[in-house]
């Protein structure tokens, strides 16, 4: 009989712990990582191309999206996340190394491979500019990708620092802007601009003590893989009044867990399953 009573009792617990917890939609913003997501069955376009923001914008209704940016030569911010143009372009070398003319000219590289002469790449500018046309009221995180092959990086943070104050300024439309790197002195950069000391900054990095004393004031949050934070790590954050961005999200177990952490922010993968679980 006693047994049957801790049996049943495991039972109980497997199937409490098998139920998920529910969740307010309007708890979390729900942003798609690289528009909607690496390539995958919801979506097939290359990731930060204009077509991969719209499915996430258009038809899956996200609250946002997640974009990676870098610089070019001449100083434009473009939509690119991998560190060499021939993982997704139909050329070689770096965004860094070319103009905007040059990189206008490219074609990008479907999920198969196959590249797609109607797909190009876009600016930051381009993506403003859809927004405001059909007047979306989004979140835009963009993540600074590390460009370490520049001769001179402290020019080049400022470089890029003026380029994004001065692209995000032409803008008038409804937006509310993150930006997010792993590199400190970049953080450091561009909040010592004064042109930029509205820029809410994100970090790019597990959380822990030593680097949120150290940026004590620069940041606003800090954007991590969720599986990489505790309760008390997420504790730490929220005690610095800082906000919490997880990545890392593709499937419904990567939800769980992570929401289980009261995140701000969730960047996922699979817009319509997170849409589909916050319901």
């Amino acid at each position: 009989m006693r047994i049957a009573r801790v049996v049943i009792s495991v039972v109980i617990l497997f199937i409490a712990g098998c139920t998920e917890t529910e969740v307010l939609r309007s708890s979390v913003i729900v942003m798609g990582h690289a528009g909607a997501g690496f390539p995958n069955y919801n979506n097939r376009y290359p990731t930060n191309s204009e077509e991969s923001i719209k499915q996430a914008l258009l038809m899956q209704q996200a609250d946002g999206v997640e974009i990676d940016i870098q610089l070019s030569a001449d100083s434009t911010i473009v939509l690119y996340h991998d560190k060499r143009l021939e993982s997704g372009c139909n050329d070689t070398g770096f965004i860094s190394a070319q103009s905007w003319v040059q990189l206008s000219k490219l074609h990008r590289r479907m999920s198969n491979s196959i590249i797609d002469e109607s797909s190009k790449l876009w600016r930051l500018e381009d993506l403003l500019k859809f927004l405001e046309n059909h007047n979306l009221d989004i979140w835009l995180s963009l993540n600074i990708q590390n460009q370490y092959e520049v001769k001179d990086q402290f020019a080049y943070n400022n470089r890029f620092g003026r380029a994004l104050s001065n692209t995000l300024k032409n803008y008038s439309g409804k937006l509310k802007v993150m930006v997010e790197t792993s590199d400190i002195p970049m953080l450091k950069q561009i909040r010592s601009l004064s042109d930029n000391n509205h820029a809410r900054l994100f970090l790019t990095q597990r959380i822990d003590t030593t680097t949120l004393n150290d940026l004590d004031g620069i940041i606003s949050g800090v954007v991590t893989h969720y599986l990489d934070e505790t309760e008390e790590t997420m504790a730490l954050a929220k005690s610095k009044q800082l906000e919490v961005s997880v990545y890392g999200i593709k499937i419904r177990q990567d939800i769980r867990r992570a929401l289980s952490l009261n995140p701000n922010y969730v960047q996922t993968d699979n817009i319509p399953l997170m849409l589909d679980y916050l319901k």
